[in-house]
């Protein structure tokens, strides 16, 4: 499969992809991002020089966060959205990603069943660093 941009329309057309599968298919693909979130990134989409050294300097417990939450919305069809922000001309601006979480896990203690809703919304912004 050929590699899509690091962006808003190239994770779309990658959620696309992942919903058309089973869930056992799902189910693994959502494995495979628990387990090495940037190896995911990196095998999927294009990263630029930056963006790939950016993904090598993640702090190790913001990758399994966001690992967890990508593979929760894969496993149950869920809508992640990216809002992305052009970077401004002017030196001294790094990126940042906020997350907004609105997804909501309920366990039926009954079954043991896991229901879902809600989306990811995934903001990018530009910080001045002073």
């Amino acid at each position: 499969m050929a590699l899509l941009p690091l962006n808003p329309d190239g994770l779309e057309k990658k959620l696309k992809q992942l919903y058309r599968l089973h869930a056992p298919d799902r189910d693994l693909v959502a494995n495979v991002i628990v387990d090495d979130f940037k190896s995911y990134i990196t095998d999927n989409f294009l990263v630029s020089p930056e963006e790939s050294d950016q993904l090598a300097k993640m702090d190790e417990l913001l990758c399994a966060y966001l690992a967890t939450q990508f593979a929760i919305c894969i496993k149950f069809k869920l809508p992640i959205e990216v809002h992305q922000v052009e970077a401004p001309e002017e030196q001294g601006y790094y990126t940042q990603q906020i997350l907004a979480n609105k997804i909501l896990l309920t366990l039926d203690v009954a079954t043991g069943e896991l229901k879902t809703d809600g989306k990811l919304k995934l903001n990018i912004m530009h910080n001045f660093i002073n």
